[in-house]
This record gives structure tokens, C-alpha cells and sequence, in this order.
């Protein structure tokens, strides 16, 4: 008779041999003699999560934890387990034990590596993601992933040398996909973005030639988010990259209206259904759109728990967090039976991105969470508003554009900070503050002409920047500020990151906001607009450039948005050091500021169009 050491030999060869299932049921055969034996129950775990099933992995490991807590290795998978759950909390804890056991242990630097690149952390992240390559060199995914951090923190020389590190460990073409693609954050001058755009389009079309296919069947896409910051047509290129994705074949949909009860399905999907820009601006619609004639689901791809994240799970008749896997959550979809599948953004997420690829409901949509055009086949409508799309944008999309005469969203006002003074923020009470609250990327090099005259018409005024996650692209910010502006340098403040009520008090107390020129402020425009706060805003060539100006369309008021470069300043400088004006503009900015949030138009018209697009379905 073969002893439990014996089987568990055997399971244990069968497992690297990848035989898994068979594994699996002589662990489960020593489980049934000795429930205690802590091995088996660590790798029914471990087979587990080779089966993308991380709650049942937890549960697995946690189980040989009670029975033995001496083993890393236990608390190493128990780490991947629940970062694929998204408790990157409990994964960043047993990872840290782990190192502590046994300081060696290479796979568990690459997932706390991998972990702290989740959660924003990259700076951190690098020397664990090195470490892991230290010990085991031949670790593709862990070069991956510094590849990743790399980018995140601004270095994109390292970037490219440790993407092409991994490709050479395991040549893949996502991997090549994400080289080619590489953009910085920040480019140090107008030059240098037209030489990355240069690169880019370069290595797009190779792999086109190429006829490089990345398949979609499991493998997540690789979304080109910062490409829309440089300010061209990007249709072209969008197309282009859209056709090295292949799709799997689409599952058979149901084209009948899916509820009994006559209303029309809608679900809207986002990874970002909590306190970011996306959940702010569609939880309104969620919450308000006719239930009479409307059945909402929302699908969420993550975990979240924040104010907005609750709001949203309250007011859905259907919430649903879809399973990770893009199979799974591609059946999950067409299971739920959406007539209209409503994505709120898509290109900031691979696995949005990967979804919107497949035919996963009779009408496919998306808005501008992210605005700029998908390139997918599969989407049928850009659901965009007449207030700010140029005369030619329908050259600007390859889905079919919808220009709704309103602003698209149901935005709630938000409620007035609390009392602060600029003290609080270590900002000088006496001078003019011309503040831009945005992210970093936002910052094209053709914005420092403006940012510097401004400060030299204005002897007194401040430029107010809010430092970005990581030390390393505010750097490279300065170093270009230095050379576009150096006369005026000395004037431009970098203060901390933000909380979120801080961020408003901010807003209330600036003397101008300045949005960006090419890619502009959405939802912190809204917010500085509500307290009154100017924001000096010249209208771009495509919608990323034209949300404010038609913000200030939808009120009737034009005061703030300039023509040309020349105006953007006058108009600046000129609320900045007159202070009669800037009160005159603040309040005729309160007056007619109602047009803009809970507007019962947009809600209408939405629905207007989803009756319509389901009509024209048939």
C-alpha cells in the first residue's frame, strides 16, 4: 500500500508534469484520509489559481496556513491569490511575511513587486521587481512588470531596455506591442514628442507588415492611453493598432429584447466605477435614466469601495463585478442579455479594452470617459455632445458619431469645501495664483509658451502645479520648464497631492484656473465652474481640447475662452491682476452655472438616442 508521502510524491510529479486534474484528485484522496495534510491543501491551491479561480485559492492556502505557518511558500501563492482578488492590502501583507521567512524567495518580490504597481506604488515597486530578476534572471514576467514600472515613474530608457530584456526571455507579441507603443509621460520639448510620435507610427507599421496578431481569446490588450496627449488625428493610428488585436469568434447573442417586462437593457461597464473621473460623471446617469422604460445593469471590472462606488452600487437595478478572466466575463455579459452594452471609457484599461472587441450585445457604445476614437470594429456609436465637437469630427472617429445637444452626463453639483485659506496649502496669501490642478501628461510642451507669458505680464502671479505620484516626471517637468521659461521659473509652485476635499478647497480659492491647451479638464473644470472659479480654456482641434469651452457653451457665457494663444493670456492675466473683473466673472460664472449640473436634458436625450439606436438595430 502506497503511504500518503508516497501519493503526495506522485501528485506532486503528475502537478510539474501538468497534469494537474489527476494531481488534484490524489490530493484530494490524502484529504480525505488526513484533512490535515497542509501540502495537499497548498496545492489544491495552487491548481487553483493556475485555473484563474483565486476565492477558491484563498480559501485553499488559507486552510494549509492554519495547519502550518512555517512554510514561505504558503504565503507566497496565498499572495498571488489575493492579489488576482484584488485584496492588494492582504497580498502586500503575507508577500512582506514571506520575504521575512525566507529573503530568497524570488517569485514573492515579483508579485509584491507586481502589487505595488497595482496600487500606484511603481518607485517602490523597481527594486523588488529587480531583486526578483536577481535571483532568477530568466523571469519574463517580472522584467514585464519593472518594464511597467519604468514607464509609470518616467524613466523610458529603462523601460525599453527591460521590455526588450523580457521579449528575450519569452518573445511574445504583447510584449512587442508594448515596446513599440512606449510614450514618456513628459517629453522635454516639442522635438522630442514629434520624434516618440515619430517612433511610434514607425513601429506600428512593421508590425502591421508584420501581420503581428496578439489573440484575445485569454490575452489581455494593451491599451495606448497616453498617445491621445500629443494632439493629432489619432484615428489612423488607433485603427492601425485595433487591427493587430484578433478577437475570438463572437458568442451567439440573443438580437430580442431581452426583458420580459419590455424595458430596454443597458449596462454600463468601466473599471472605474469609484471616486475617479469616469464614476463621476456617469453615476448621475446611472441613477437617473427612466426606470420605466430602462433596466440598468453596471459592470464593474474591480473591486471598489469608496463613497461613489457605493452611490453606484445603490442605484444600479444590477451590479455586477465580472469575473476576471476575459473568457468568463465575455460569457458573464451575454449572459446578462444587455440590449445596449454602454462602455463609459475606453483605451485607459486592458481589460475594457479587450472587451470592446467582441460582439457581446445587439448595440455597442462608448462615451467620452476617455475621449478619443477606439479604432474597434465592434463599437457602434462615439456618444459625444454637439456643445464640443468641431465641424469635422466625424473624421476624427471610426464609430459612428452621435452628437447630443447637450453635455452627455447628469452631474451633481458638488457641495462647497470647507473653510481653508492658502496658508493651509503653503501658498503666498499676496500674489495672484493661476493654478492647473491636472495630470501631468496633460502638460504639452506647447502649453510653456503660455505658462510663461502669463507669469511675465503678471509680476505677482504664481503658477500652482499639484506634484505628480512620482518625483522622477516632475523632474522631467522642470527640466523643461528651465529651458521653455527659465526667466519666470522661480514662480511655479509644486505643492503636494491632494485629498479629495482639499483638491476642491484649492479650486475655490485660486484666482484663475488655467485648463490646458490640446487635452483639457472634464470634472475638475465642472467643479471650479460650480464654486465660480474662472477657467481660461482655448478650444482645440478634437473633443479632448473642447470639454470646457463647451461647458461654457452649455451656460451661454464666453468671457473665459479665447480665440488664440495671444487671448488665452490676455483673458488670464487679466482676471488674474484686476480684481473687479475676476469678481464680475465669478459671479456671472454662479449665475448661469445651473445649466451645468443635474440637467434632467441630458437624461432625456440619452434616452432618446438609446429608443433610436434599438429601433435601427432591427
Amino acid at each position: 500500500m502506497p503511504t500518503i508521502s508516497d501519493a503526495y510524491q506522485i501528485a506532486l510529479r503528475l502537478h510539474r508534469e501538468g497534469k494537474t486534474g489527476l494531481a488534484e484528485q490524489i490530493y484530494r484522496n490524502i484529504l480525505a484520509v488526513e484533512p490535515e495534510h497542509a501540502q495537499s491543501w497548498h496545492l489544491l491551491g495552487v491548481a487553483a489559481i493556475q485555473r484563474d479561480e483565486p476565492e477558491r485559492a484563498a480559501e485553499y492556502i488559507e486552510r494549509a496556513i492554519s495547519l502550518n505557518s512555517s512554510r514561505a511558500a504558503f504565503f507566497a501563492n496565498l499572495g498571488v491569490a489575493y492579489r488576482m482578488l484584488g485584496r492588494l492590502g492582504d497580498a502586500e501583507r503575507v508577500l512582506r511575511r514571506t520575504l521575512d521567512m525566507d529573503p530568497r524567495f524570488a517569485s514573492a518580490y515579483s508579485t509584491l513587486g507586481l502589487t505595488l504597481c497595482d496600487v500606484d506604488r511603481a518607485d517602490e515597486a523597481i527594486p523588488y521587481l529587480q531583486r526578483a530578476i536577481e535571483l532568477k534572471p530568466s523571469d519574463a514576467l517580472s522584467a514585464a512588470g519593472l518594464a511597467y514600472a519604468w514607464t509609470e515613474v518616467g524613466c523610458v530608457d529603462e523601460a525599453l531596455t527591460a521590455y526588450r530584456y523580457a521579449y528575450d526571455l519569452s518573445p511574445s507579441p504583447k510584449l512587442q506591442l508594448a515596446e513599440a507603443t512606449l510614450l514618456p509621460l513628459v517629453y522635454r520639448s516639442a522635438d522630442d514628442l514629434l520624434a516618440w510620435r515619430g517612433r511610434f507610427e514607425e513601429q506600428v507599421s512593421r508590425l502591421v507588415d508584420q501581420r503581428l496578431r496578439i489573440d484575445l481569446t485569454t490575452e489581455a490588450a494593451t491599451p495606448t492611453f497616453t498617445l491621445a496627449y500629443q494632439a493629432f488625428n489619432d484615428r489612423p493610428l488607433q485603427e492601425k493598432i485595433a487591427g493587430l488585436h484578433r478577437a475570438p469568434p463572437d458568442p451567439t447573442i440573443d438580437r430580442r429584447p431581452g426583458r420580459p417586462d419590455g424595458r430596454i437593457h443597458v449596462a454600463f461597464l468601466s473599471s472605474h466605477f469609484n471616486r475617479h473621473t469616469v464614476g463621476k460623471l456617469q453615476r448621475g446617469m446611472i441613477a437617473e435614466l427612466s426606470r420605466d422604460e430602462f433596466f440598468v445593469s453596471v459592470l464593474s471590472v474591480g473591486h471598489h469601495e469608496d463613497d461613489v462606488a457605493e452611490f453606484i452600487r445603490g442605484h444600479a437595478d444590477q451590479y455586477v463585478e465580472l469575473p476576471r478572466g476575459l473568457p468568463d466575463a465575455r460569457q458573464a455579459i451575454v449572459g446578462l442579455r444587455p440590449d445596449i452594452l454602454y462602455y463609459c471609457d475606453i483605451g485607459m484599461d486592458s481589460s475594457t479594452y479587450s472587451l470592446a472587441f467582441s460582439r457581446l450585445a445587439p448595440v455597442q457604445c462608448v462615451t467620452w470617459g476617455h475621449p478619443v476614437t477606439t479604432g474597434i470594429p465592434t463599437m457602434d456609436y462615439f456618444l459625444s455632445s454637439g456643445l464640443m465637437e468641431p465641424a469635422d469630427a466625424d473624421e476624427h472617429y471610426t464609430e459612428k458619431l452621435v452628437r447630443l445637444d447637450s453635455l452627455g452626463v447628469y452631474y451633481y453639483r458638488p457641495p462647497k469645501p470647507a473653510p481653508a485659506n492658502r496658508q493651509d496649502f503653503g501658498l503666498d496669501p499676496d500674489a495672484h495664483l493661476y493654478v492647473c490642478p491636472q495630470s501631468i501628461y496633460k502638460f504639452h510642451p506647447e502649453f510653456d509658451n503660455l505658462l510663461g507669458e502669463i507669469l511675465r505680464r503678471d509680476p505677482r502671479g504664481r503658477l500652482v502645479l499639484i506634484r505628480w505620484a512620482y518625483k522622477r516626471s516632475d523632474d522631467l517637468l522642470r527640466e523643461r520648464f528651465a529651458t521653455t521659461m527659465p526667466d519666470v521659473l522661480d514662480r511655479v509652485d509644486f505643492i503636494p497631492r491632494l485629498q479629495q476635499s482639499q483638491f476642491v478647497s484649492l479650486l475655490g480659492l485660486s484666482d484663475v484656473l488655467l485648463d490646458p491647451i490640446h487635452f483639457g479638464g472634464g470634472h475638475t473644470s465642472l467643479d471650479a465652474l460650480a464654486l465660480g472659479t474662472p477657467v481660461v480654456t482655448l478650444p482645440g482641434r478634437f473633443l479632448r481640447g473642447r470639454i470646457t469651452p463647451g461647458l461654457y457653451r452649455k451656460m451661454g457665457l464666453m468671457d473665459c475662452v479665447a480665440e488664440d494663444p495671444e487671448q488665452y493670456v490676455v483673458i488670464a492675466v487679466g482676471l488674474g491682476t484686476d480684481a473687479d473683473n475676476r469678481r464680475h466673472v465669478r459671479q456671472r460664472i454662479r449665475d448661469a452655472n445651473g445649466a451645468l449640473f443635474e440637467d434632467r436634458d441630458s437624461v432625456r436625450q440619452l434616452e432618446s438616442f438609446f429608443r433610436q439606436a434599438i429601433a435601427a438595430r432591427s
